[in-house]
């Protein structure tokens, strides 16, 4: 059953999708950030074996993340809604991916926990589930053509807005696209790396390295 007025950001990783998703819940959406359960319904074929869950799309107003696979099947299923494209400087972008889908960090998971996550990550990145150096070109070229292909498909449309959030793009930007009025609580960075975070990483690690790991 075709769903009305749904937000969607449709950035890939890593361009400030989960600082979208907290502005939208600001905002007073009810948003949820990478619903896996909703790709089953998406892609029947290559996700037989998975539970659909359509209630998800009932429950919830506004969807950031992984949603961005299937932005082309979402605006057909959920007429009259809006798509926010967010990206970033693809180098800041494709060292970000580095540091977050390197085979050695922590960070990530790909486990029981998420099962999908195998197939979202290898639908994304042209194959690939981790990040090696000489597949740069892969992951650049896969974000290039999203990026591309959602602007084509919204081209000399009005329900399309493209925030670049490391820019500046802000509060009065979203505001102005949704109809909202600007809140006076900043607008929201979750995960940006200040300096002192990115010490306190390479310090773990190299202590790990040398073997003073928890001193």
């Amino acid at each position: 059953m075709a769903q009305q007025g749904k937000i969607f950001g449709i950035g890939y990783a890593k361009t400030a999708t989960s600082s979208l998703g907290k502005a939208l819940e600001i905002l007073g959406y009810r948003c949820i950030h990478d619903p896996y359960e909703l790709l089953p319904g998406i892609f029947p074929e290559e996700l037989a074996d998975f539970p659909k869950k359509t209630d998800i799309l009932n429950d919830n107003e506004a969807f950031a993340g992984v949603v961005g696979l299937a932005f082309r099947e979402l605006d057909q299923a959920c007429p009259d809604s809006r798509f926010i494209l967010t990206v970033r400087d693809e180098n800041k972008w494709l060292n970000s991916i580095r540091g977050h889908l390197h085979p050695k960090s922590k960070a990530t998971r790909m486990d029981t926990e998420i099962p999908l996550q195998p197939f979202v990550r290898t639908r994304m990145f042209n194959g690939h589930l981790w990040f090696e150096d000489e597949f740069t070109d892969d992951y650049l070229q896969a974000f290039r053509n999203h990026n591309r292909e959602v602007m084509d498909y919204f081209r000399d449309r009005n329900n399309l807005l493209v925030m670049d959030i490391e820019k500046g793009d802000s509060w009065d930007t979203l505001c102005n696209f949704l109809g909202k009025d600007i809140p006076s609580t900043p607008f929201p960075w979750k995960n940006k790396r200040d300096w002192r975070r990115t010490l306190r990483r390479k310090s773990k690690y190299w202590k790990s390295k040398i073997g003073l790991s928890g001193r």
